[in-house]
């Protein structure tokens, strides 16, 4: 799956937004630009279990659309995937 998202990542315009260790998993999001700061015209999160292979887990989410990143960071809490309080430091920066 790995090798599917870096060739993704490789043929699209997203640049790298963070990188966070959240406790065995490792996230890493993606964005484009929106129309201001504070919002994506895409958001792809990767969160890679850092467990072994048989155990391990990964979460890909893709998002496109005018996308608001204190929106994105309420939904994925909720959801309870990892890195998503992390968004929403960033929102807050804008």
């Amino acid at each position: 799956m790995e090798d599917e998202v870096n060739k993704y990542l490789k043929n699209t315009n997203l640049e790298e937004l963070m990188r966070v260790k959240d406790g065995d998993s490792n996230v890493k999001i993606y964005v484009k630009e929106g129309k201001s700061d504070a919002y994506v015209k895409e958001l792809f999160m990767f969160v890679k279990d850092g467990g072994d292979n048989s155990s391990g887990e990964t979460v890909i989410i893709s998002l496109t659309g005018d996308i608001e990143l204190s929106q994105i960071a309420k939904l994925t809490q909720k959801m309870n995937i990892p890195g998503g309080e992390h968004l929403e430091k960033v929102e807050k920066q804008y």
